[in-house]
């Protein structure tokens, strides 16, 4: 009798915490600004193409690339084009886990003027990448498509 009594005045305490709480929801969490360190990643991020894998072993600006997983990125620098657009070329680096493996330029096309350039019915989408064997086996193409501008760069396959 006296184990039922306690039983029942356990189980009466624990309803009435379950009823005293059911009406509070939890407090919602607060929005975390952004430090400086995070604003700075992602204004570098904002110059990262897309994550290529490239199959073999190839030659960018001449020098040798080992095949592997790579980050796109654009380089701050601008290579120096005689008599054309400067914006029509740009050099991008191949990087992994933050260093620079290689780079090599890579012509900047406009979406209205991808067509004239690339007959390729299966371009990449707006936001992707793709990589390809051109014909002949002699070069390796990485075709990125950021925010409607196609960045084509081509690497010699070495012999």
């Amino acid at each position: 009798m006296k184990r039922a009594f306690l039983v029942g005045i356990l189980m009466g305490a624990i309803a009435a915490a379950g009823t005293a709480f059911a009406g509070t929801a939890p407090a919602p969490t607060p929005a975390r600004p952004y430090t400086v360190k995070q604003v700075r990643t992602a204004r570098v991020s904002a110059d990262r193409l897309a994550v290529v894998h490239i199959p073999r072993k190839v030659l960018a600006n001449g020098e040798p690339l080992a095949a592997g997983t790579y980050v796109l990125v654009l380089s701050k620098d601008a290579p120096t084009v005689e008599g054309e657009n400067p914006a029509s070329e740009r050099w991008v680096e191949f990087q992994q886990r933050g260093q620079v493996k290689g780079r090599e330029i890579a012509s900047v096309i406009p979406a209205d003027k991808i067509s004239e350039v690339a007959k390729d019915p299966n371009r990449p989408k707006p936001g992707r990448a793709r990589v390809e064997m051109l014909k002949g086996g002699e070069y390796l193409r990485v075709w990125v498509n950021k925010g409607g501008d196609n960045y084509l760069v081509h690497l010699v396959v070495p012999k």
